[in-house]
């Protein structure tokens, strides 16, 4: 048996007060019509006899109307119950609804017409005013009430025939659905529903589908029926937009003529030139989410790309990244705009918005003169034909457009002088095939002929060949395939059991050749096209070995101490060799054993050099030596110095300098090593790449002498203006805006650029000039958009928050247009970091220099990770703490607790977010201080720019806000729609959670149902 305390036995007594409870209603209705009570009788008498306030528990609301439908016509003084009910709140909305659903007699048409007209009456009233659940049980009705409508506009529609009533029924049905929709708040919980009540929204859709096919030629019997069916039309389309309706729009946005959005600028030039090799999936995701910021119309997306392209082909002239530029405008950017493509909306022709891009970029004629001067060819004329290829342009649309280039081209003054070369767009749509066939070619048998392999090898080095080729693999993904063989060849050339003479100098050769070339790609391309995880430990291929243990990266230098050891003997053996000026000894010689060694033995002549035992011009000899057979051992030793020199001052530079300036000293080759010159060309690029922060004085990026030239936090405030100001005068940041921001980022870190943006802002007054620093600060973020956003909501944003003597600079322009600033760059950091992570983890782009820059983690779990060996420099401190919020008390935002047996406070804990990811860490703070604010007694500009935050996250659309509002707590919901009352609609209530999550759904229906907006 069951105590009176188990779950069992209160469900059976609570089964058993309602039948009793339904049978006393329907006695006390019988009586109340017996007597004819009036209204007020009645409600007078239902209170005596069943005290307590609401009645849905008894389900009065359906037996009221199974009592007014006994007879053959509904009974008004029953019905008027009902309503009495309704007005004084006795029954609920969501009961009354559900009662209502449940009657389905086709055969009476009078009932289902007074039904209807009962639900005109309230259609823009429902609401509800009780818990969490009823609100969520009346989101559940009001899906079921439409499904109920459009059964009752299918059975008249089917019956309009026998009688005229059911015409009334079909115009009566349709006007009670186009008024339930036309409440912003009704469309809202009917969203809710639809998450919520699946089953009955799939029925619902598949009766929708029905209806309108059967409803087409019912247009034609009448203008009543015409404007029935538009109304029913009307209402399909709302229904299929739920919940869009006066949701906020994204604020006006210039877009002048040629006008180029800085951030597509910006993401153009690092998807160019340091993400080469990466998918373009993500560079399409930023772009799209890029248009819909700034509500920029697709065609001038399509266009604004290519303008950024074609501006970075002008800038990068004669420069390392030339190439990059030519193969990304003319390889990459058709893949690209064929993925645009893909995202067209429904009702547009793709092709035609592309033509009508390029149609606006042929007005930019100045630029494409230009780009065509500086290429020595028909830039629009070859991307057009690409993007033929691809389907992308009709053969008539391509015409017309190479058509109205012509006639611009005719007055256009070409170079007196034929190029000396084939121009680079030319030479790198021929480069791509050829790719394919070397790789091809690649594969074979290379053990068994050397000397066909060291042809191929040869041929691509010859002239600009193989950057051509080296380009258009990466862009074309093909580079890591070209990569790995070279590092099968390498592996082959670097040791042998037995050869004659002849063998063992080509194998030389062909371990110099395949070293070099797997250098050129590492400097050009990043170590991750010839690093691969998928060799266990300990056998690494050689070059990848001494790429991790040697190589300088983007000016980031190995430790000497963690390259391998020098075998004394093998030292010594280079040292005679070389000294003596005899060729470096090449039959059964283990390559990768001199590779390790040589920088030693340089190491070696250096220490002489620097004790006085040896002359410049004997170490000048000892370098000339070295360089006059293997070209590969200058790179060793260039990459061994370069580390050498970190830890040394300006005077113990001196000579390890002259020393790497040797190796870039160009000599004359041993004639007996074939391909020399073209391997000494590639040595120079490398050792020039990985030395160019030694070498040149220019160079402010990374070393103890470029940080103290920037003279400290004013000089470097300073730099970022000067760049900030040339990027506001001239409506976007170019190439040397990119690179300078860059250094910038490098060397004060995240923290102080982040504060240097927004003090720019700040100075701003007028709305134009407001949205225009937001588009530039927001383009400069894209250099490293997660760090520099958790710098924002961790301790920009707070700190303009808690001090109250800067709250006056969050007045609204300026602070609106601080959090859009704040909202856009999160949902740019969530899109990368989502891609990221899809690659395992994998970044996606290469940030120069800035690997382990943490010092934006805010996670005290990442405190002990082992990621911050790398302490900050001293100008990075001193530039990252302008505001010293360290030491204010209210900066300490605690990371509140939550423990699994109490109810969550976050969708996030929901959907098991990692809470220490930095970024989820830092809105995590940002939210809670949010609700502090919102809960505050004082009401100021601090509590409009929390209002101004949560309405910019609403306007970027439901996809993009969801990973940041998922850390909104639920009590912060309720507080901030009553200090907001009329900035948000009821539609957008609805976005302000993941509706997937039971919880959010009960959150967001009381949330509405509670909301009153003026």
């Amino acid at each position: 048996m069951n105590r009176a305390g188990d779950p069992g036995t209160r469900q059976a007594s609570a089964r058993n007060l309602n039948m009793n409870g339904r049978a006393s209603i329907k006695s006390f209705l019988l009586r109340a019509w017996r007597e004819r009570w009036t209204e007020l009788q009645w409600s007078v008498n239902l209170k005596q006899a069943f005290p307590g306030g609401s009645m849905d528990q008894y389900q009065l609301a359906e037996c009221i109307l199974q009592q007014a439908f006994v007879g053959p016509t509904p009974n008004t003084l029953v019905l008027s119950y009902l309503r009495h009910a309704l007005s004084s709140q006795v029954v609920s909305y969501g009961a009354f609804l559900n009662a209502l659903t449940k009657y389905e007699d086709v055969t009476r048409p009078l009932c289902t017409r007074t039904l209807l007209d009962l639900l005109n009456c309230y259609a823009a009233h429902v609401s509800c005013l009780g818990t969490p659940d009823s609100c969520l049980l009346l989101c559940k009705s009001l899906v079921l009430t439409v499904l109920w409508l459009l059964r009752c506009v299918s059975q008249a529609v089917e019956k309009l025939k026998e009688s005229t009533e059911y015409a009334d029924i079909l115009r009566v049905s349709t006007e009670v659905l186009g008024k339930l929709l036309a409440n912003g708040q009704t469309r809202a919980l009917l969203y809710v529903g639809k998450m919520e009540e699946t089953a009955g929204w799939g029925k619902l859709e598949q009766l929708q589908t029905t209806l309108q096919d059967s409803t087409q030629n019912l247009a034609q019997s009448g203008p009543t029926a015409r404007d029935t069916v538009s109304n029913l039309q009307q209402a399909f389309y709302q229904l299929s937009q739920l919940p869009h309706g006066k949701t906020l729009s994204p604020p006006a946005q210039s877009h002048g003529h040629g006008a180029l959005n800085s951030t597509i600028a910006v993401l153009a030039f690092i998807e160019a030139t340091l993400n080469t090799t990466s998918d373009t999936q993500l560079f399409v995701d930023l772009l799209l989410l890029v248009e819909k910021l700034n509500q920029i119309p697709r065609p001038r997306l399509y266009a604004q790309v290519c303008q950024a392209c074609f501006m970075g082909l002008i800038d990068s002239a004669e420069s390392n990244d030339e190439l990059k530029w030519t193969a990304f405008t003319f390889l990459k950017i058709p893949q690209i705009f064929q993925r645009l493509k893909s995202y067209t909306q429904e009702g547009k022709d793709g092709r035609e918005e592309i033509y009508q891009g390029f149609e606006l970029l042929l007005r930019l004629q100045p630029l494409i003169d230009k780009a065509d001067v500086k290429n020595n060819c028909d830039i629009m004329q070859q991307l057009l034909q690409e993007c033929g290829k691809k389907d992308l342009l009709t053969d008539a649309q391509t015409k017309k457009l190479l058509e109205k280039r012509a006639v611009d081209r005719k007055n256009l003054k070409t170079k007196q002088d034929p190029p000396p070369s084939q121009p680079n767009p030319t030479l790198i749509l021929r480069a791509e095939p050829t790719v394919t066939n070397i790789i091809k070619t690649m594969e074979a048998d290379y053990s068994k002929n050397q000397d066909m392999i060291l042809g191929v090898l040869g041929h691509m080095m010859s002239g600009k060949s193989f950057e051509l080729i080296t380009a258009a693999a990466a862009t074309t993904g093909k580079l890591h395939m070209f990569a790995s063989r070279l590092i099968k060849f390498n592996e082959f050339a670097k040791h042998s059991s037995g050869e004659g003479s002849k063998v063992s100098l080509s194998r030389a050769v062909l371990f110099d050749i395949s070293f070099l070339m797997l250098g050129y790609i590492t400097v050009m391309y990043g170590t991750e096209i010839v690093c691969t995880s998928s060799a266990g430990a300990g056998n690494e291929p050689f070059f990848e070995t001494w790429v991790g243990q040697c190589l300088p990266i983007d000016q980031k230098c190995r430790p000497v101490e963690n390259m391998a050891h020098p075998d004394p003997a093998r030292v010594e053996s280079l040292l005679t060799q070389i000294n003596s000026g005899q060729e470096i000894k090449t039959s059964l010689q283990r390559w990768q054993d001199v590779c390790t060694n040589i920088p030693f033995a340089i190491q070696e002549i250096l220490t002489a050099w620097e004790n006085g035992a040896l002359n410049a011009d004997a170490v000048q000899k000892f370098c000339d030596n070295i360089k006059r057979h293997m070209c590969c051992l200058p790179v060793c030793i260039a990459a061994w110095l370069c580390s050498y020199m970190q830890g040394l001052t300006a005077p113990e530079r001196e000579k390890p300098l002259k020393l790497l300036k040797h190796m870039l000293s160009p000599i004359q080759g041993d004639p007996t090593m074939s391909q020399y010159n073209e391997r000494s060309s590639l040595m120079i690029h490398i050792i020039k790449k990985i030395s160019s922060d030694l070498l040149s004085t220019k160079s402010s990026r990374t070393t103890g002498e470029a940080r103290e030239a920037l003279g400290g936090v004013e000089a470097g405030r300073q730099v970022y203006t000067g760049v900030f100001s040339t990027a506001m005068q001239q409506g976007w940041v170019d190439g040397r805006g990119i690179c300078s921001a860059d250094s910038m980022l490098t060397i004060g870190g995240a923290r102080w650029f982040c504060h240097c943006a927004v003090k720019e802002i700040l100075k701003c007054s007028r709305r134009e000039d407001l949205i225009q620093s937001v588009n530039v600060a927001l383009a400069l973020f894209q250099l490293d958009s997660e760090p520099v956003a958790v710098a924002m909501l961790s301790h920009v944003i707070p700190a303009l928050l808690l001090d109250s003597s800067k709250r006056e600079l969050l007045c609204n322009p300026r602070g609106t247009a601080l959090a859009r600033l704040a909202v856009q760059c999160t949902a740019m950091a969530f899109l990368t970091q989502n891609n990221d992570r899809r690659k395992n983890g994998k970044s996606r782009s290469r940030k120069r220099g800035r690997e382990t820059d943490r010092e934006y983690v805010v996670s005290p779990a990442s405190s002990g990770s082992g990621k911050e060996d790398e302490r900050p420099s001293k100008l990075r401190i001193l530039l990252s703490a302008p505001e010293n919020e360290a030491q204010n008390p209210a900066m300490q935002v605690n990371l509140p607790s939550y423990s699994s047996s109490e109810a969550p406070k976050l969708a996030a804990q929901i959907s098991n977010v990692n809470f220490k990811e930095p970024l989820n860490h830092a809105l995590v703070r940002l939210f809670q201080l949010f609700s502090d604010v919102l809960t505050d007694s004082s009401v100021g500009p601090h509590t409009a720019f929390v209002v101004s935050f949560i309405q910019e996250t609403v306007r970027i659309g439901e996809q993009a806000s969801k990973p940041i509002l998922q850390f909104m707590p639920f009590s912060m919901l309720p507080a901030l729609l009553q200090c907001s009352s009329g900035v948000f609609s009821p539609e957008d209530v609805t976005l302000m959670g993941d509706l997937t999550l039971p919880m959010v759904r009960k959150v967001i229906a009381k949330a509405v149902c509670y909301y009153r907006p003026i």
